[in-house]
């Protein structure tokens, strides 16, 4: 008997039922061998530059490995989400999870680049051959960037990806062998379908998607998913979900598997042809994106300061930094595992100037998500470049005035990698966001001697840090999910760090404990939080599906203590990049996108006058409301039950963070949820003033009070009592493909 199977380049391959009954065999006894490593492609191993002592976590669903004692506690983490979140993806791709599935945690970027698990998987979604499948292992791969809800997010991305392969080919040989013959649904569309599902359309694919459109206004879809077949898988479940409901996504997806392939399955949605389903598409985005114009502030091209425009193909443009003074611009340039730092000055004639390259050439090399980071000083004289060379993290700091340029190489045990970084009011320290022992936290650098100070040191993720200077406060703002404006906010035993990033200033004259949040913000991404003139903040928020800009105002609430409150001054067409407060001609360098270029505006500075009513920003036709999980599991149990009241999702949930009433919006007032005792607000039952105590010593007891009452209130949680089991060794090979 011959089996015989077709791909998309009329290949044609037999196999035997020996050969068949060989393979069972050897894959059985690769499962009972016991060895050191995973079976890779020849010439693709990755060099190991540390040992990795393994130890792992056992919960009903998954193992979670991990390795030093820093990664004990993000293992904790990712054991307890997974779990939480198992259900809620379960329900989104209407799928069973296997019974045992195994998490390989790695602590950052750098230790993941070591893994050789995945390695065959690499490749990019236009690159896998079609009619062909690989059979994965039981485990997946994970590392932590430094922000727990990115973690999160490829921790639900990865169990989609597991529980759409399960259902797509089955679980044992023999459905695998049958469904991969009949089978013909290119990586791209299956892969958008899981990163759809789990992400939704948010403000950076919407932005992105709409320049691609733009760029090339005469290409059809499957033209344009052979430049970025990620994202047109995307935007192809966003249109089906526009057109059909969410349960056509999933009623398409389910004919693809049965028919085999896309041109079969959209004959059920009464579309006749590939080409229909294109026009119809195209069409679609064409017209939407046209009509937003009509509501949105479209910016003039002509007026922009400079423009860098994206040469070649495959070339990535990113952290673009203007200078205080405002006539220089730097920006990272990555294309196929490169990287440039370049410089334009500005003038009549515009100079670029090349100041640094690095990295390897590969066509198929991940380009890493931080380094080479980039900070102006204060007066703009200063320009500092940390990256990676080999092993070693390098710093090196362009000096204008002195002409010449300092180079530092930091020593490995300072920290594990620099996610942002600023300079201080003195050019000779620096504030790095780094991750250290597995946690993100604020740090005070020095050059003289490289050394490093905790500014803030908790389990909080702390990131973005910007210095501001030059008027009545002076301090540092960052982004941080810590739940109360304190250095010290503590975490329950059952509360995880995977809540909204809010804008919080810490002052640095003062020293004070007490932090000013300066937003407050439960679902969306705020970004690039900035002074904004002397006295003033300012940041960026996709509230309304477009990332726009809102003004931080101050006041003082009932207790005479500073609030902040914020109101948008901008209402684009298009993303708001980044944006860096110049202090020589008081204005707002915006950086902005538009096709196949990157435009830098220079906006005077614009604070909202009392009482002047805010912006009005309309949502994108294209808008999502951002959900947690625990919302979906919520309305998809009300409707399974017949209920048709709306669900609040921390109605539910007694320990959910909520945030406190002092700092206000433009937006309604959200009802609070009754409990009794307050988290978020720990003074709002006691508003006695306490004698002997000055204002802030007295806002820092009261909220040390009510973590005491808490202290006999809140459940201790099965997975801080977990024991870490050491790890098992073992010889399997990772896929084999057919």
């Amino acid at each position: 008997m011959k089996i015989r199977m077709s791909t998309k380049m009329n290949l044609r391959f037999s196999i035997s039922a020996k050969a068949i009954g060989i393979l069972i065999f050897i894959s059985i006894s690769f499962l009972q061998t016991h060895a050191q490593t995973y079976l890779e492609p020849y010439g693709q191993n990755r060099v190991q530059l540390r040992l990795f002592k393994w130890r792992y976590f056992e919960t009903e669903h998954f193992r979670v490995y991990h390795y030093d004692r820093a990664g004990r506690e993000l293992s904790r983490y990712v054991s307890e989400q997974a779990e939480k979140d198992l259900g809620y993806i379960e329900k989104k791709l209407g799928g069973k999870f296997p019974k045992q599935f195994k998490i390989i945690l790695y602590n950052n970027y750098d230790d993941y680049k070591q893994t050789n698990l995945g390695r065959k998987n690499n490749l990019t979604a236009d690159e896998v051959t079609t009619g062909s499948i690989d059979l994965v292992g039981d485990a997946m791969v994970v590392y932590f960037t430094g922000l727990h809800t990115d973690l999160r997010t490829q921790l639900q991305k990865n169990m989609a990806k597991v529980i759409l392969q399960k259902m797509m080919y089955g679980d044992n040989f023999r459905d695998v062998l049958r469904n991969a013959i009949v089978q013909n649904i290119p990586a791209w569309i299956s892969e958008g379908y899981t990163d759809y599902l789990i992400e939704g359309w948010n403000s950076e694919r919407n932005d992105e998607w709409k320049n691609m459109i733009e760029a090339y206004p005469h290409l059809s879809f499957f033209n344009l998913a052979e430049i970025k077949p990620k994202l047109c898988g995307i935007a192809l479940w966003k249109w089906v979900t526009e057109k059909y409901g969410i349960n056509g996504t999933r009623q398409l997806m389910y004919n693809m598997m049965s028919k085999g392939n896309l041109g079969q399955a959209i004959k059920r949605f009464n579309i006749k042809n590939l080409r229909r389903f294109d026009d119809s598409l195209m069409h679609f985005y064409k017209t939407t994106f046209a009509n937003d114009t009509t509501v949105r502030t479209l910016l003039n091209p002509e007026l922009a300061l400079a423009k860098i425009p994206l040469e070649k193909p495959g070339t990535e443009i990113r952290d673009i930094k203007v200078s205080p003074r405002g006539k220089d611009v730097a920006y990272v340039e990555w294309r196929n595992g490169e990287f440039k730092i370049v410089l334009l000055k500005i003038g009549e004639v515009t100079q670029k100037t090349i100041l640094l390259s690095g990295g390897r050439k590969d066509f198929n090399a991940e380009q890493d998500p931080d380094y080479p980071l980039m900070a102006w000083s204060s007066n703009g004289y200063k320009l500092a470049v940390l990256f990676k060379k080999g092993i070693a993290t390098r710093l090196k700091v362009y000096n204008s005035l002195k002409a010449k340029i300092e180079d530092y190489t930091i020593p490995k045990n300072r920290f594990d990698r620099v996610l942002g970084m600023t300079f201080m009011e003195e050019d000779n320290q620096m504030v790095f966001s780094a991750i250290k022992k597995s946690q993100t936290d604020l740090y005070r650098f020095t050059f003289k001697g490289k050394r490093l100070y905790n500014i803030t040191d908790d389990v909080w993720d702390d990131l973005d840090p910007t210095y501001v200077t030059g008027g009545s406060k002076r301090g540092i703002l960052f982004l941080s999910n810590r739940p109360q404006p304190f250095m010290d906010a503590p975490a329950s035993l059952n509360q995880l760090p995977n809540t909204a990033l809010n804008v919080f200033f810490y002052n640095t004259h003062s020293n004070s404990n007490a932090l000013i949040q300066c937003s407050q913000v439960s679902k969306g991404k705020i970004t690039d939080a900035i002074q904004y003139g002397a006295d003033n903040f300012a940041y960026l928020y996709d509230r309304h599906g477009i990332r726009n800009k809102y003004v931080v105002l101050f006041g003082r609430d009932v207790n005479n203590r500073d609030s902040a409150y914020s109101v948008p001054v901008t209402n684009y067409y298009r993303n708001i990049q980044s944006q860096q407060y110049n202090p020589a001609s008081q204005q707002i360098a915006e950086v902005v996108r538009a096709d196949k270029n990157y435009l830098v505006y220079f906006k005077t500075i614009d604070i909202p006058a009392l009482g002047t009513p805010p912006v009005h920003i309309p949502d994108v036709p294209l808008y999502e409301e951002p959900k947690a999980p625990s919302e979906v599991m919520e309305e998809e149990n009300a409707k399974t039950n017949g209920q048709n009241q709306q669900i609040n999702s921390s109605n539910t949930n007694l320990f959910s963070p909520t945030n406190a009433n002092v700092f206000q919006t433009e937006f309604p007032d959200e009802t609070p949820d009754t409990i009794q005792i307050d988290l978020q607000n720990p003074t709002a039952h006691t508003s006695e003033p306490i004698e002997g105590l000055t204002e802030e010593e007295e806002v820092q007891k009261k909220y040390e009070d009510s973590l005491d009452q808490l202290a006999g209130v809140i459940p201790d949680s099965t997975y801080v009592q977990m024991r870490a089991k050491p790890y098992k060794l073992s010889f399997r090979p990772e896929f084999f493909s057919l």
